[in-house]
């Protein structure tokens, strides 16, 4: 007997929602930042370019990382489910790809450009998730579309703290409120100052030193000036120790070389290696670099996901002879 119940028809309907939101709302980002482009205020430009990153890292790429864990495997195991899993997996990386030039380019109209890619891109992609994936699962009689999406805020979306002035999706006015982790439990759910929108972090986070991984002690964070959605340096959290393994904290990097650090590290690793990779956001434009140059050689284990500090353990696999 199919296990379709009303309760999974509700949370099909909850996500096909929280799409409309993210939607709404990367359309405000883009359109804040083609306009700016169009009148050529730079001031403006790297403004909006910078809150609508902030907004990618906090909201776009976390939701996408949790259709991969919670959803796409369930239905790549129903009949023609591979194929499109496959097809929506090569859009996430689309995404990333996107993403990551947005961070990179220093050309207005090449940020615009970018960031009305994303926009298309994602606006298919969610049609395919309302119009396939999603039916699919409901329809599929061993799968429970309720028990997948258990306390996945990411996916289903839910309240938080408005109080950023209505920049990061949300109406301004609202008292604050406690909202569910994508990985189960409680968070303050303010804006963490990652949207761009200038709202303060987490009330009660006390600035903190790591440990530099080539030694000594360095002020965590990225000081908000990269663009990548990262705290301040005032506001980042403690970093737990989940791994025996070195880790590489590249937080308080300039952005434009986060990327070389990490790959120097990744190819100066030994086979059967691993280094833990401490960043301020989810680096899913990084990982999909790594994925393309290892070609399999290199596994990513997500230890900390959010909602303050991300802690990814990059292994390199021994490759048989």
């Amino acid at each position: 007997m199919s296990r379709s119940t009303e309760a999974d028809e509700h949370a099909a309907q909850a996500v096909v929602n929280h799409h409309r939101q993210l939607a709404v709302a990367l359309t405000r980002h883009v359109s804040d930042l083609v306009d700016a482009a169009e009148i050529g205020g730079l001031r403006q430009v790297w403004h909006h370019r910078d809150a609508l990153l902030g907004w990618l890292h906090t909201e776009l790429l976390p939701h996408a990382y949790a259709e991969e864990a919670a959803m796409y495997p369930a239905a790549a195991e129903q009949p023609a489910g591979r194929l499109l899993i496959d097809g929506m997996m090569d859009e996430h990386r689309t995404i990333a790809a996107l993403v990551a030039e947005l961070e990179e380019t220093s050309a207005p109209v090449a940020a615009a450009a970018a960031a009305r890619a994303l926009q298309a891109v994602f606006s298919t992609h969610l049609a395919k998730e309302n119009e396939l994936v999603v039916p699919l699962l409901v329809a599929a009689p061993e799968v429970s579309l309720a028990e997948l999406l258990d306390g996945m805020h990411d996916l289903i979306g839910g309240e938080k703290d408005a109080g950023c002035g209505g920049h990061c999706g949300d109406d301004a006015g609202a008292a604050p409120v406690v909202a569910l982790d994508p990985i189960g439990g409680e968070k303050d759910a303010g804006c963490g100052g990652h949207c761009g929108c200038g709202g303060d972090d987490a009330a009660g986070v006390a600035p903190v030193a790591s440990l530099d991984p080539i030694g000594g002690e360095k002020d965590a964070g990225c000081g908000g000036h990269c663009g990548c959605g990262g705290d301040d340096a005032a506001g980042v959290a403690p970093v737990s120790m989940l791994s025996i393994d070195p880790r590489l904290d590249v937080r308080d990097l300039p952005h434009g070389e986060r990327h070389a650090r990490v790959i120097a590290a990744l190819d100066a690793l030994p086979a059967d290696g691993a280094l833990v990779l401490v960043a301020p956001h989810a680096p899913l434009p990084l990982l999909a670099e790594i994925d393309d140059r290892y070609s399999g050689q290199m596994t990513a284990d997500w230890l900390q996901d959010g909602p303050d500090v991300w802690q990814i353990r990059l292994h390199r696999v021994t490759v048989g002879v």
